[in-house]
């Protein structure tokens, strides 16, 4: 039993068993960054989400046109391919993404973005709705 795990925590060390890796290499900094607001509330919580591409020349090529996907932690996801122009020497890399989502139930919810095949991922947030109590009278 100790030997499996010695080799467990190996291949984790060495090959990020089991961690989402994107499938092609980034350029070096590349990142997403994920903000929400507000964080908390009384549910129906509706929440404004906001992420950054952060790091990446606005005319790379690579990054143009990339499809977006959203989970949302309650179940609801969102993934689009958004309608762009073709590429110029004048394009820009879009590098905001918006999007609203109402949480209609209590709970606590962990939140994350996807950015196209190359699967960058942004950072994780939680969301917490919590239930609206009237005091008694």
């Amino acid at each position: 039993m100790k030997k499996l795990c010695s080799i467990f925590v190996l291949c984790m060390l060495l090959f990020g068993c089991g961690a989402h890796e994107p499938k092609e290499p980034l350029p070096k900094g590349a990142h997403l960054t994920l903000t929400a607001t507000p964080r908390q509330g009384f549910a129906p919580l509706r929440v404004s989400f906001h992420v950054v591409l952060e790091n990446v020349p606005e005319n790379d090529k690579s990054f143009y046109c990339l499809k977006e996907e959203w989970d949302f932690g309650d179940g609801a996801v969102s993934a689009e391919q958004p309608q762009c122009a073709p590429y110029g020497p004048d394009t820009k890399v879009n590098t905001e993404y918006f999007v609203e989502h109402v949480y209609e139930n209590l709970g606590s919810y962990d939140v994350f973005f996807t950015l196209g095949d190359k699967k960058i991922r942004s950072n994780k947030i939680q969301i917490n709705a919590l239930e609206n109590r009237v005091p008694s009278s």
